[in-house]
């Protein structure tokens, strides 16, 4: 009887390259938290301060309460010889002493996009 033809050995393969560095990609769409007329949140003691937030929403609760703004503009507040960019908000904050709204300065990274949530 013949027998089975046998399989060749495949021929070795090149070396894979390495898989490439990775590098930072820039984000297509900008922050929605930029926009003006973007409905933002943030707490309390950060856009007023620890003394007027405890003056306004109680000396427990200021650190908690959470109050609802309006985006006007957006800002670059680097200071002279800083190295990066430090972007801000002017926002129309509506606490409870300015049921109007006032205006604040706020570091965009202390502030959320959206409602407050509930609860």
């Amino acid at each position: 009887m013949a027998d089975p033809p046998q399989q060749q050995p495949s021929p070795p393969s090149p070396p894979q390259p390495p898989p490439p560095k990775r590098t930072r990609t820039t984000k297509k769409a900008g922050d929605p938290r930029d926009v003006p007329g973007a409905t933002v949140h943030a707490l309390a003691h950060t856009f007023m301060g620890k003394s007027p937030a405890s003056h306004v929403f109680g000396n427990i609760n200021y650190n908690k309460t959470y109050v609802r703004g309006t985006v006007i503009e957006r800002f670059n507040s680097k200071k002279p010889g800083a190295k990066n960019a430090q972007w801000s908000l002017r926002v129309t904050f509506y606490p409870p002493s300015h049921p109007d709204g006032k205006v604040y300065e706020i570091l965009r990274q202390h502030c959320k996009h959206g409602e407050i949530p509930a609860g």
